[in-house]
């Protein structure tokens, strides 16, 4: 739909169910996303998913999304998760405490938005 409803909607859009079905189909996603989660670990508490959100903008920076935009794909994000995995399983067989591990994953960041950002200055 993007950001304009109305265009959408005048372009024969039926936005109330694009909406709908999109919040739909990320619920059932939630919902199974938690039940691997849960029998991964065995129990359940209300912050399992805490800070998981840094390890997706991670896995998407790793895989080429742009923080600027437009700029993406799904293979890349996918490559970027198993790089990322790659990246926390390594630093768990070395042993390295949790409180490093969320300052790599910070650089790791830090880095590739650099590195985006680079990308997009030298576009224009």
């Amino acid at each position: 739909m993007g950001s304009n409803e109305e265009a959408a909607r005048v372009s024969g859009v039926n936005v109330s169910a694009v909406i709908i079905g999109a919040f739909a189909l990320a619920g059932a996603t939630y919902g199974y996303s938690g039940f691997v989660e849960v029998a991964r670990l065995g129990a359940s508490t209300g912050t399992v998913g805490l800070n998981y959100e840094l390890d997706a903008i991670a896995a998407c920076v790793i895989g080429g999304v742009s923080f600027v935009g437009g700029i993406g794909k799904i293979s890349g994000v996918i490559l970027g998760v198993l790089l990322m995995q790659l990246i926390m399983s390594g630093m768990l067989f070395l042993g390295i405490s949790g409180n490093t591990t969320f300052i790599i994953k910070g650089a790791v960041i830090l880095i590739a938005c650099a590195i985006d950002m680079r990308k997009y200055l030298t576009k224009k």
